[in-house]
């Protein structure tokens, strides 16, 4: 009996933790952010933590791992203030992604402009005169 109390416990524990799906309001598809700024992540709020916030970037059925940009966000606060690198590269293919997997959920496809001053922009450096 103890041993199917302990199961059924465990069982609840790994509902209880799984991350529900994150519904995203920003950034939102084609919105454009600067490198070196700071912008608001935001999503309805959900009742559990978000394992981790990561930035992703490249074709929308293959997003690689950029970095962390949070772990353990309390997700009832649905909001996430976020310092966007000066130093990230320039493109218009990046995402986030919210959770751990197989629980993950991401964001449309957004921009993220150059730092003012020059910044890489796919392996190259853009020098403004």
């Amino acid at each position: 009996m103890k041993s199917v109390i302990a199961a059924i416990a465990a069982i609840a524990a790994t509902v209880v933790s799984a991350q529900s799906g994150v519904v995203t309001i920003q950034p939102s598809t084609n919105q454009v952010l600067k490198a070196g700024t700071t912008s608001q992540i935001v999503w309805n709020p959900i009742d559990s933590t978000i394992a981790s916030i990561d930035l992703r970037k490249g074709n929308s059925d293959a997003l690689t791992f950029v970095q962390t940009i949070a772990t353990n966000v309390p997700g009832n606060t649905g909001s996430y203030s976020w310092n966007i690198p000066a130093t990230l590269a320039a493109g218009t293919d990046y995402a986030l992604s919210f959770g751990q997997s197989p629980n993950v959920s991401y964001t449309p496809q957004f921009t993220i402009e150059a730092a003012s001053g020059g910044a890489a922009t796919d392996g190259k450096v853009i020098l403004y005169i």
